[in-house]
């Protein structure tokens, strides 16, 4: 399902969450004292996110988040439910935003609630390796050999805390 949807989505996701100039927001002040005015901002562009046609000979733009800050206004509600679950990342948002793909998602999820990047992350690889969940991939030594390999590399998203170098080392040990 995800990446799927084309390097090309891929890309231009990748470039708005690296991007601190396609991420500055207007300044706004937000209507929520649950929202801090920083992601107010900065979900106006999101608004303005565009992706372009794939194809050279269309010049069709499309803009996936178009609207998004007037439905938080009229259901505010609703989306404050999603903004404090304790895995938003696994919920729907409100409205027709449901049917959005997990990368598009992750671009919501980078905004609204940065701290659960990791989570998001996990869930989008875990979909594309066509996985429920990850960690059948991290505790098994025979899953990372059968779904990695020279050509086609598993990525580990490790927390700032831990050593990578002892990670690796201990990997190494019991292979």
């Amino acid at each position: 399902e995800v990446l799927a949807a084309t390097d090309f989505k891929v890309s231009h996701c990748k470039n708005f969450l690296l991007s601190k100039q396609s991420r500055r927001g207007r300044g706004e002040m937000s209507p929520f004292p649950w929202l801090d005015d920083s992601a107010w901002s900065q979900l106006s562009a999101l608004e303005d996110f565009a992706l372009p046609s794939q194809t050279a000979s269309s010049s069709v733009i499309t803009r996936p988040f178009v609207g998004f800050k007037q439905e938080l206004l009229r259901s505010s509600g609703r989306f404050r439910e999603w903004y404090l679950s304790d895995s938003p990342e696994n919920a729907s948002l409100p409205g027709d935003w449901r049917q959005l793909d997990t990368l598009l998602m992750i671009l919501v999820v980078s905004i609204l609630r940065p701290d659960r990047m990791q989570h998001a992350f996990q869930q989008l690889v875990g979909k594309t390796l066509g996985l429920g969940s990850l960690s059948a991939i991290f505790n098994s030594d025979e899953l990372v050999r059968e779904y990695g390999d020279r050509k086609q590399p598993i990525f580990f998203i490790v927390h700032e805390d831990d050593d990578v170098d002892v990670l690796v080392q201990n990997a190494l040990k019991s292979a």
